[in-house]
């Protein structure tokens, strides 16, 4: 019975991350795409509600609380009348995304089944991706060297493939890209696939390569190779079963090559040239200064979607707020326009909640690759909304992993003992050696 419900549930998922992704683009669905949520809430509440107990542990449930204290602060105490219709859009959609965010973790850790629902996401994102792509060939670039020569402009034309602009289908490149490597771990680990599917999983990551260099999108590109490099470098550290020396020499490898690079990114200011062809800097000059003017630096200025600060100048088109501001790309700088320092001391409780528990837990079943992907998320918030927002629902995928690795006890992987057994070997001979 248990097998049958987290069956449906995977199945429910991929149906509901299918839909959620098309509801960004261009491709008609009506209002199927925004009913199926709460079809994927029933089942999930449903099951939910027959269990004895909640499978979660109290960080887990620290984590919801105090997102949805947050919600409902910002929507009946510390209010901005000036934008209220906006607080009471963006507070009801919030809500219902962090039910949906709840049923999706709770079902994932009561079935331990972490790996299928990367799975399971993945294909959604990937089926998506291929209706789009092959619906716009036309965006496509034939020269990757384009995409590199993005980094260092603002005004290109960049591809969207039908989605709603071009860091929305950024975001669905970056997800797939890191559920693909998933489902690859996830083999690499159990032995699951063919030759066949393994190819497939080759052939599918390279197209969503491709892709990404077409939209010519920074942040996707930049947290994805982090994302890859990271979890290959723990992948083979678990694969070879290296001794404590040979592990320490692959850490200081590894940390040499980072430090190098961001030595070589300061002496060459590439990060310099990256943050002024994003065009970020205007994110602080052209709002930062309204916060005490409209709200208050412990507040903010009202908790609204960061659209409500789009303008545009040339058609006369200013901000929700009645003033000429700047859209707000960047996370945390969102968090404090928004809900002042309060809001933002809240959201790093979330964090450091989530990132102590995945610290003690490291040595659990992919343990590590769960702390990569918490610090590539924390990079990629200082350029996009990406942190616990419906602004783009797929993101809650992530968060789903990082919560069910958040709340993990199992014991010990057979990785994980078989490298134990090889260093307390190499350790006895080394002993036994200087005898």
């Amino acid at each position: 019975m248990a097998f049958t419900k987290k069956f449906v549930f995977l199945a429910i998922n991929f149906i509901f991350m299918t839909w959620i992704m098309f509801s960004t683009t261009d491709f008609a669905l009506g209002s199927m795409g925004a009913k199926f949520k709460y079809v994927f809430i029933l089942f999930c509440l449903l099951d939910i509600v027959t269990r004895k107990k909640m499978p979660c542990r109290w960080n887990v449930l620290a984590v919801f609380a105090l997102l949805t204290l947050h919600t409902l602060l910002w929507r009946y105490v510390f209010v901005n009348y000036t934008v209220l219709s906006w607080t009471m859009e963006h507070t009801k959609t919030m809500l219902l995304y962090l039910v949906v965010f709840f049923c999706a973790a709770m079902e994932v850790i009561h079935y331990e089944c972490v790996e299928e629902y990367a799975v399971s996401s993945g294909i959604g994102l990937l089926v998506v991706l291929f209706v789009q792509v092959f619906t716009h060939t036309d965006q496509l670039i034939l020269n990757p060297a384009l995409a590199v020569h993005s980094f260092f402009q603002h005004d290109i034309m960049r591809a969207s493939f039908g989605f709603m602009n071009t860091n929305f289908a950024g975001n669905s490149c970056f997800l797939t890209l890191c559920m693909m490597f998933m489902v690859y771990l996830y083999h690499s680990r159990n032995k699951l696939f063919n030759s066949r599917v393994k190819i497939l999983i080759m052939i599918a990551t390279i197209f969503v390569l491709y892709i990404m260099l077409s939209l010519s999108s920074r942040t996707p590109m930049i947290c994805a190779a982090a994302f890859v490099c990271g979890s290959m470098i723990i992948r083979t550290n678990e694969k070879y079963n290296f001794t404590d020396d040979s592990s320490r020499i692959l850490k200081r490898i590894s940390t040499g090559f980072l430090l190098g690079f961001l030595g070589f990114a300061l002496v060459t200011d590439l990060w310099g040239q990256i943050w002024d062809s994003s065009n970020r800097s205007l994110n602080v000059t052209e709002n930062v200064h309204w916060i005490p003017i409209l709200g208050t630096i412990w507040t903010g200025m009202g908790y609204v979607d960061n659209s409500a600060f789009i303008t545009n100048e040339a058609n006369n088109w200013i901000s929700a707020f009645g003033v000429y501001t700047s859209s707000l790309d960047m996370n945390y700088l969102y968090l404090y326009c928004t809900t002042g320092r309060l809001g933002v001391a809240m959201y790093v409780c979330v964090l450091v909640i989530i990132g102590i528990s995945l610290f003690l837990n490291r040595k659990q079943k992919y343990g590590l690759n769960y702390l990569v992907i918490y610090g590539v998320i924390l990079f990629y918030a200082i350029w996009e909304t990406v942190l616990f927002t419906p602004r783009f629902w797929a993101m809650m995928v992530p968060y789903v992993i990082l919560l069910y690795g958040a709340n993990n006890r199992q014991t010990k992987t057979e990785d994980d003992k078989g490298i134990k057994s090889v260093q307390e070997s190499a350790a006895k001979r080394k002993a036994d050696s200087r005898r």
